[in-house]
């Protein structure tokens, strides 16, 4: 047997081990979780430093942007006032006719078969009337008080005919004003006594307004000038079953000129159009290939189909014909001069002022 003493000196040395091992272990532990700690903070902020510079991205960015939208403002405002040099300057006015044999101004009614008559002061007529017809008459003056020729088209006759050198204007044909010069026109609307009320005892505004909508274009339809009248013809009031219609006088056509819309760049939006055409083809070629890239990954998966009929397959083809033309048709917009100005323009109807 071993001396106690030698037991005791190995038993405290293995104690002594034991506390320096537990020590460097601790430090040891401290050690790592500082390090995980170090890795912690060192994340977090490189998640900072890519916050900051996806920031400065978006920044960059939506300056971009801005500077592109600024650019193309600026060449927009540029291009705007280089047409507007291009466009005439039309004074649309307008005025009652003079339907009495006297040279009376008013609307003229008519019962049943019976001929036309001057209101020249309010009548009462039966609600329920249905042989009473109203007929109204307005003169439109077009005075080109710019330097080149004016297109004027009749977009909105608001269920009127328009008339021009006592000669009814086609659907679509335009009216040519020179420069200094002036145009009238013959505005005339046949109405029922029944058009004039809904059922609800409100007068119908298409029965008693005049509002007609002209727009001026340039000669090569590079701006549009929108106009729009809008005033009563006649005083219509409901009582009961009672309607009562007089002619407004020539005195109460004090707002007779017709109002400015917004212009219109018919040029500017064509462009626009044709340039955002070619990206729309762009979309449709990459849609067809994933279309066949479908249908061919379908048709491995899958038995083979029958062969279509000829009728169906010449049908798929003329399909596909038109939505080739559409593309093409939207591709190739025509910013040439319309080819229906009349030569020479000197030749054209025109009334001197």
């Amino acid at each position: 047997m071993l001396p106690n003493w030698i037991a005791a000196v190995s038993t405290l040395g293995a104690l002594i081990a034991a506390s320096i091992a537990g020590r460097y272990a601790a430090k040891a532990a401290h050690w790592t979780s500082e390090q995980a700690k170090a890795a912690d903070r060192q994340v977090a902020t490189q998640e900072e430093a890519l916050a900051l510079a996806r920031g400065q991205t978006e920044d960059a960015r939506a300056a971009t942007e801005r500077q592109r939208a600024e650019s193309a403002r600026v060449e927009r405002n540029l291009e705007e006032r280089r047409l507007d040099a291009l466009a005439p300057d039309v004074l649309a006015t307008a005025r009652p006719e003079k339907t009495g044999p006297r040279g009376e101004f008013g609307v003229e009614v008519r019962r049943g078969y019976r001929g036309w008559s001057l209101i020249d002061k309010p009548v009462e007529f039966e609600r329920d009337d249905s042989t009473v017809m109203f007929r109204q008459c307005v003169v439109v003056t077009l005075e080109n008080v710019s330097r080149v020729p004016a297109r004027v088209d009749i977009v909105d006759p608001y269920r009127g005919i328009l008339e021009y050198a006592g000669r009814p204007l086609e659907g679509g044909s335009p009216v040519w004003v020179m420069p200094r010069t002036s145009v009238e026109l013959v505005w005339r609307r046949v109405v029922s006594l029944w058009s004039l009320v809904d059922g609800e005892d409100v007068v119908d505004p298409f029965g008693h307004l005049f509002s007609v909508e002209l727009w001026a274009r340039d000669v090569g339809m590079n701006v549009r000038n929108p106009y729009r009248f809008s005033r009563r013809v006649m005083d219509v009031e409901v009582d009961g079953t009672r309607v009562i219609v007089g002619s407004v006088p020539p005195e109460g056509w004090r707002d007779r000129v017709a109002f400015p819309l917004p212009r219109v760049y018919e040029r500017l939006e064509a462009a626009e159009v044709a340039e955002e055409a070619p990206m729309r083809d762009g979309l449709d070629h990459r849609m067809s290939a994933e279309g066949r890239r479908w249908q061919s990954d379908l048709g491995r998966m899958g038995p083979a189909r029958e062969e279509p009929h000829a009728a169906s397959r010449e049908q798929g083809a003329e399909t596909a014909d038109e939505q080739v033309s559409d593309r093409v048709l939207i591709a190739d917009v025509d910013l040439t001069v319309d080819e229906g100005v009349p030569e020479p323009l000197e030749d054209l109807p025109q009334h001197a002022e």
